[in-house]
C-alpha cells in the first residue's frame, strides 16, 4: 500500500511498517537472498522509504551490527560523476580497466551496503546505480558473495529535494515505508538512557512527532541536551532556547507545559516496581499530575508494560508484587485503563505478574 500525493504518483512505496516490522522484513529478505545466492540467483535490494528523522539509517546500521554483518555507508547524493561509482580508469596490458573506489567492499564476511537517501542523488548517478542493484556489481568492482544492498529514500511529496525514480529503477528493489511508532521509540529511548520525562512526554503526545522539525531524531537530540540539567525548569528561557534549537515551537511549548504540570516527577518503571515508599515516590506524584493532565496515567501504564515486555530482569520479590498491585489499584486509573493494563500485563511471562493478576483484590478491580 502506497501513500500518495495529490497527483497519481505515489509518494512512497510498500506497506507502512514500524521499526520492528521493517526489521522482520529485512530478516526475511536476508534469508530468501541467501537461498537465492546458493542457487546462483542475485538477491533483490530493499528500499526503505520514510520521512526525515524517523530512524531509517540508524535502523539499518543497528540491524547489521546485531547480526554481525559488515556495514558500508554510501550517500549517492555526494557523487558528481560516474568515476565515483565505477572507479578510475587505468591501462592494464594494453586495455582500459577500472580501479575500484576505496569504499567498495571487495572481500571479508557478509555485509550490507547502504545507499542512503538514494533519491537525493543526481539523475545521472541514479542511472549508474541501476546495474549495481540488478547485478550487485559495476565495471570497476563487484560485491562479494553474501553482501546485500539496502537503500533509503524520502517521500516524493514536494517537501523534499529529491529526484523522481522511474519504474525501471523502482522495480529493481523491494519496498517498504517506515513510520514512527511511539511505543517502539520509547523502548529505544530507555535503552539510550534518555530522560524519563521525555519518554513519558512522547508517549502522552505522539501526535506532535512527525512535523518538519519534530522527529524521532530531533527529540533524541533535545532530550540528550536535557540529561545534564538537574532541573530544566530552573531557567525556563534557556530550556525554551534548547527546545527551539531542535524542535518546532509548538512541541517546545507543549513540553514546557508538561514539565510545569509535574511531568518531570513521573516515576519510571524501575522506581514504580522497586521503591520502598510507593505512596511518596509513585502514588502522590502521579495523582497530582493526573489532576492536571488526565492522559498522563495512560502514558505511565504504557511505559510500564513496555519495560516489562522488553525482557527487563525484574526479580520476583515481595516488593515487586506489592508495588505492582498498588499501581494497578490506584484510583487515578479509570476502569477502562485498568482493564487495558491488566490485559497487557497478562501477555508478559513473569511469575510475579501472574501472582498479582490472580490476586482477589485485583480481580475485583477488573470487574
Amino acid at each position: 500500500m502506497a501513500k500518495t500525493t495529490g497527483s497519481s504518483t505515489p509518494a512512497t512505496y510498500g506497506n507502512a511498517l514500524n521499526a520492528s516490522g521493517v526489521v522482520r522484513f529485512l530478516d526475511h529478505v536476508l534469508d530468501v537472498s541467501r537461498r537465492q545466492l546458493s542457487e546462483g540467483v542475485m538477491p533483490s535490494p530493499v528500499c526503505i522509504w520514510g520521512a526525515h528523522g524517523v530512524g531509517k539509517t540508524q535502523l539499518v546500521e543497528q540491524f547489521a551490527r546485531d547480526r554481525d554483518l559488515d556495514f558500508v555507508y554510501l550517500a549517492p547524493a555526494q557523487f558528481e560523476e560516474m568515476g565515483d561509482l565505477i572507479g578510475l580508469p587505468v591501462v592494464e596490458h594494453g586495455r582500459t580497466a577500472y580501479r575500484p573506489p576505496v569504499w567498495a567492499p571487495l572481500s571479508g564476511k557478509a555485509g550490507i551496503l547502504l545507499l542512503d537517501d538514494v533519491n537525493r542523488a543526481d539523475d545521472r548517478i541514479l542511472r549508474g546505480l541501476m546495474p549495481l542493484l540488478q547485478y550487485y556489481g559495476l565495471p570497476g568492482w563487484k560485491l562479494p558473495s553474501d553482501w546485500f544492498i539496502v537503500l533509503t529514500a524520502n517521500p516524493d511529496t514536494g517537501d523534499y529535494s529529491v529526484t523522481p525514480l522511474d519504474p525501471a529503477f523502482l522495480t529493481r528493489s523491494l519496498h517498504v515505508t517506515m513510520v514512527f511508532d511511539a511505543e517502539e521509540w520509547a523502548v529505544w529511548a530507555a535503552q539510550e538512557g534518555l530522560p524519563e520525562a521525555g519518554i513519558h512526554f512522547v508517549l502522552a503526545h505522539p501526535e506532535l512527532v512527525g512535523g518538519e522539525r519534530t522527529t524521532a531524531r530531533s527529540l533524541a537530540q533535545f532530550f540528550r541536551s536535557l540529561s545534564v540539567l538537574e532541573n530544566p525548569m530552573a531557567d525556563p528561557f534557556f530550556l525554551h532556547t534548547l527546545g527551539n534549537a531542535s524542535l518546532d515551537s509548538l512541541t517546545t511549548a507543549a513540553f514546557m507545559e508538561f514539565l510545569e504540570q509535574g511531568g518531570d516527577r513521573i516515576p519510571g518503571p524501575a522506581r514504580i516496581l522497586g521503591t520502598d515508599d510507593f505512596f511518596v515516590e509513585v502514588g502522590r506524584p502521579l495523582y497530582q499530575l493526573a489532576r492536571k493532565k488526565p492522559e498522563a496515567p495512560a502514558a505511565v501504564c504504557r511505559r510500564l508494560v513496555l519495560f516489562l515486555r522488553r525482557g527487563q530482569e525484574m526479580p520476583d520479590s515481595p516488593l515487586f508484587r506489592s508495588n505492582l498491585k498498588a499501581f494497578v489499584l490506584q484510583e487515578v486509573l479509570n476502569p477502562g485503563l485498568r482493564f487495558a493494563l491488566l490485559r497487557d500485563l497478562a501477555t508478559v511471562d513473569h511469575p510475579g505478574i501472574i501472582a498479582v493478576l490472580q490476586d482477589p483484590d485485583v480481580g475485583r478491580s477488573a470487574l
